[in-house]
């Protein structure tokens, strides 16, 4: 009986310190949201400001130093993301995709993107700005300045949803689309980054109960851009 004791506050001992830990870096991962997003937001105000009266060598130094901000905004966003997704649990209301869409267009000024189809309803939660997040950022960091993107928003059967985002990038091959969405799985690039924006989109599609599949943006011609297609719940008002 004693020795049982003494386990058992051993490990209510190890379970205090893991309990201090888990809350330490959480203070960490709400500092780095906070207050490094908020130092983020404010240097990408002043690029921007003095970006159309630059002459051209000084506007590319612009746009690069604004790609490494907005890098580093996102590596910070999908850190919060993956945080809330281990533990937080998900609940669903009613959310309209237009403004949601229309929001990640005004985030990603500078990229010419097209909405297209229906504005739709969906059941979700305010996660689901991250799908769009890193499905257009994927497409900005891997198409280059000069890629265009389309979002469409289809309504299938009475409980699903389609939302595909298209580029005019370099495409997924074939031998790469079934593993595109693991984590670290970048395919043959020179960009940094730890491959987690598509692994974070697979995993907000299975925590609406719904999917995400690659595919190209011209069926069969994968060098002419990809496309990655994500259902999600619909929402259907009850009748009355």
């Amino acid at each position: 009986m004693r020795e049982l004791e003494a386990a058992l506050a051993s490990a209510n001992r190890y379970l205090d310190e893991a309990n201090a830990a888990n809350e330490a870096v959480n203070i960490y991962v709400d500092i780095l949201t906070h207050d490094v997003n908020n130092a983020n937001t404010a240097a990408m105000g002043y690029l921007h400001m003095i970006l159309d009266s630059a002459d051209e060598p000084t506007r590319e130094v612009i746009r690069k130093s604004l790609a490494a901000i907005y890098q580093s905004s996102d590596i910070i966003r999908n850190v919060n993301t993956i945080r809330r997704l281990k533990f937080e649990t998900a609940s669903l209301r009613p959310v309209r995709l237009e403004p949601v869409s229309r929001w990640m267009r005004n985030y990603y000024a500078d990229t010419r993107i097209v909405y297209e189809g229906s504005d739709a309803t969906v059941l979700a939660d305010d996660l689901i700005n991250e799908v769009f997040a890193n499905l257009i950022g994927n497409a900005v960091k891997f198409g280059g300045p000069d890629v265009e993107v389309t979002i469409s928003v289809r309504e299938e059967g009475e409980d699903r949803v389609a939302v595909t985002v298209a580029d005019t990038g370099p495409g997924i091959p074939e031998d790469l689309k079934p593993r595109i969405f693991e984590r670290k799985e970048r395919g043959v690039t020179k960009k940094s980054g730890k491959g987690l924006g598509l692994s974070i989109v697979r995993m907000l599609a299975e925590r609406y109960g719904r999917s995400v599949r690659a595919g190209d943006r011209v069926p069969g011609r994968p060098e002419e851009g990809a496309a990655i297609t994500v259902t999600l719940p619909r929402y259907r008002p009850e009748s009355g």
